[in-house]
Order: C-alpha cells, then structure tokens, then sequence
C-alpha cells in the first residue's frame, strides 16, 4: 500500500502514532500544506521529480481541501512512484471524497478517554469575561476544535454542577462550535460568537 489515512483527533502524535503501524525510520519525511488549487500543482509538480530516496509525503487536516484539489491528486496517488508513500491526516474520514478514501488504506488511531483530563476546562468556566477572551484569542483551528470537544465532555460528565439554564445554552453552543469550526468557519469569529453566547459566570 502507497496511500494511507490516519484518522486522528491527536495530531500532535501523528508520528508517533503512526509509527506503531509503519515504519518510518527509513523515510524522509516531508509536510505539505494543501490548501488550494496552487498547492496541489505545487505537489504534483514536486512528484514529477525523480526521488533519490523513500519519501513520504505528510499532509495534514485534509478534511480542510477544497473537492477540486482532491480531485487534482487522484493520478498521482494511483500511480505514485516505486519510493513514495502518502500520509494523510484527518480528524473525519467522512469529510474526505470516496474516490480518495477507496485508494488508501485507512488507519484510525483511538486512544482511552476515561483518564483525559478536563481541568483547563474547568478552569475557563471559573475565569473571568476577559480571562476567557485571553484565552480563547490564543487558539488556532487544531486547539479549538480540541477545546470544544472537550467542552461537551466536560459539560456532559458533571451536568448537574451548573444552572439548568446555562448547562443547557452552553452545551448546545459549544456543539455548534464544533459543528462550525469542522466545517471551516473562521476560527476567531467562531470562538467571539461562543464567548458571547456563554454569558452567565459559574
């Protein structure tokens, strides 16, 4: 197999967990940035090349490429050369066209959730308005949606610790953040809409 989806939540760790199904001690590895139709051609062009060595290719986020830039690799992942091997990442397989998905072997890399820890969300409902706003203002895309799913957890584990009233608002709109931010809304705007929709202090 040439052609590999990682499925994971944990892009942090995506080498080394992808390293407990591939060896890729003896690959040079090589991130690219997929983000338009330019960066496609970039890629393809970059794969006209002769490889002198096992390559592979790392390109993350790809639920975030645009149909037309997936559409643009589908040659070059079913005929890709002797040394190359594709990485790709995803939080959502489901995200990613059927005609990728059937010219790659899927990898989904789960880990136990019973020992992850919610403090720092437990922390962000205690702070103050502008607390939150330092805190979230900090984020980028991974660290959001990071943060919103972590958010409905901890909601859901101790809903009886907050008013009916603001448990029920703020899961409902940490869930549309999630919602939002997987289907590439801006991520600043985003997580202003969330502060301003959490406005009852704990």
């Amino acid at each position: 197999m040439h052609a590999y989806i990682i499925v994971s939540k944990f892009p942090d760790d995506l080498y080394a967990d992808i390293e407990k199904h591939i060896d890729l001690k003896s690959y040079k590895l090589v991130p690219f940035e997929l983000k338009s139709i330019s960066d496609a051609r970039s890629l393809i062009a970059f794969l006209k090349l002769s490889l002198p060595e096992r390559t592979a290719i790392v390109i993350k986020n790809f639920e975030e490429v645009t149909e037309e830039c997936s559409n643009s690799l589908l040659k070059t992942l079913e005929e890709p050369q002797e040394n190359l091997i594709f990485l790709i990442h995803t939080r959502n397989e489901n995200l990613i066209l059927p005609t990728i998905r059937s010219r790659c072997k899927i990898l989904r890399i789960t880990k136990p959730s019973a020992n992850e820890d919610l403090s720092d969300i437990k922390e962000f409902l205690e702070m103050s308005l502008f607390d939150k706003y330092s805190f979230l203002n900090k984020m980028k895309r991974d660290d959001a949606q990071n943060f919103s799913g972590k958010m409905i957890k901890f909601l859901v584990a101790n809903f009886k610790q907050f008013p009916k009233t603001y448990r029920m608002e703020t899961l409902k709109n940490a869930v549309v953040l999630k919602k939002n931010l997987h289907a590439n809304g801006n991520t600043n705007l985003q997580l202003l809409k969330f502060l301003s929709d959490v406005t009852v202090d704990v």
